[in-house]
């Protein structure tokens, strides 16, 4: 077992959920925010503009570069690990199930096709 599968069992997680079907924000950090969580009824779009971060998802990991796009599902446990000082700069796209199955065609409905896994986009 490596040292992440270790994390993950050793770990509780949170439930961050929002109260609109749609945010979006453009946050520069260089400070570690968020531990393990998951978004039970969100999904969430990273794109990755700038700093020295690696995405987890589920167990995988990988580290993030300049244009990479993260889809996470909801109910996937994930987390942004910042790996030193530099800013770490992001679009964040939180969007509702509910709201994608509104704007969606019928035979593109979040709720009518099998769960989908998160990805990473290069």
């Amino acid at each position: 077992m490596d040292e992440y599968e270790v994390e993950k069992k050793c770990q509780s997680y949170e439930v961050t959920d929002f109260q609109h079907n749609f945010e979006i924000e453009h946050p520069t950090t260089t400070l570690q925010q968020w531990g393990l969580h998951i978004h039970s009824n969100h999904y969430e779009l990273l794109v990755f503009i700038r700093g020295n971060a690696e995405c987890w998802i589920e167990g995988r990991r990988k580290k993030l570069e300049y244009g990479d796009v993260v889809i996470v599902s909801p109910r996937e446990i994930h987390r942004i690990f910042i790996l030193d000082n530099t800013e770490y700069e992001r679009i964040v796209i939180h969007v509702s199930g509910s709201m994608l199955k509104e704007l969606s065609t019928a035979g593109y409905a979040p709720g009518g096709r099998k769960k989908r896994e998160s990805r990473i986009v290069q």
